[in-house]
């Protein structure tokens, strides 16, 4: 939930680009261009997309604790509870951004621009998604 309020402060608020767009984007990456052009449905299936996607790495986080005592033993202290955010959430991203996306794009191989927009959602999944 935090990962959604995010991502939709981040786009309506500092990118200028719209609630709906964002989620319409979302659902761009699997259903094609065509989706930036629907409607109420698009928005719809980005966001069931969105959370489809965030449970996944939260079933990979949990599968990941359950089997790697260094992790459970970091996750008993605040600070070891940050380390593990710190490392986990720009994992997330940068699968996403570098595989998962380009993967569903056609754009496999091609790099990301890491431009200030990239970093700024590779900090904020260190703090709202993991």
């Amino acid at each position: 939930m935090a990962d959604f309020a995010f991502s939709r402060v981040l786009a309506t608020f500092i990118y200028k680009s719209g609630f709906g767009r964002l989620w319409k984007g979302v659902a761009s990456v699997p259903l094609g261009a065509q989706a930036l052009e629907g409607g109420t449905s698009m928005v719809l299936a980005g966001i069931g997309l969105h959370f489809m996607t965030a449970f996944a790495w939260s079933a990979v986080f949990v599968f990941g604790v359950t089997r790697l005592s260094v992790a459970r033993k970091a996750l008993t202290s605040n600070a070891g509870a940050a380390a593990v955010a710190a490392i986990y959430g720009p994992i997330v991203w940068m699968t996403m951004s570098f595989f998962v996306i380009p993967l569903f794009t056609g754009k496999l191989g091609t790099l990301p621009a890491q431009t200030l927009r990239w970093w700024i959602q590779c900090a904020g999944h260190m703090v709202f998604v993991a």
